[in-house]
């Protein structure tokens, strides 16, 4: 894996806020969605750095490519908020089943599916999208 700059946001919290990141994030629509139907954000938004960080109740919630015209951004969800949307069914379920993600052959018998992703929330977010939605990353989008 290469090594991912990780932007240091106010209070000590580190977050991948890379291209990539964003990208798998913006091609993520289901989990897009999810934030958007169970959410509505109030407050004043915090800009650093082109992120516009909202905070609801305690929790601080990420976006990335702000479109002035539509209103629109990203939501970078942290590695925290992703394990929030995998309900475990035991207690060692979501273990073994997140240890048997990290050995997914998918693109051929030599390549490991991780290959694709360079932080712990790139990898998180791909693991949901196939956990919850039975979608996975192809270098370039989601697919079934």
């Amino acid at each position: 894996m290469d090594e991912v700059p990780l932007k240091s946001i106010k209070g000590g919290v580190h977050m991948d806020v890379t291209d990539k990141y964003i990208s798998l994030a913006s091609k993520g629509v289901e989990i897009q969605d999810m934030l958007h139907r169970g959410i509505r954000l109030y407050g004043t938004p915090h800009w650093s750095d082109g992120l516009v960080i909202r905070v609801f109740g305690a929790e601080a919630f990420y976006f990335a490519g702000f479109n002035e015209a539509r209103k629109e951004t990203v939501w970078l969800p942290t590695q925290e908020q992703l394990q929030c949307l995998i309900t475990p069914k035991k207690p060692d379920w979501l273990l073994t089943i997140f240890s048997r993600f990290f050995m997914f052959k998918e693109v051929s018998s030599k390549d490991d599916y991780i290959k694709y992703f360079s932080s712990i929330e790139q990898l998180y977010f791909a693991f949901v999208m196939i956990e919850k939605f039975g979608k996975k990353w192809d270098g370039s989008r989601w697919i079934k």
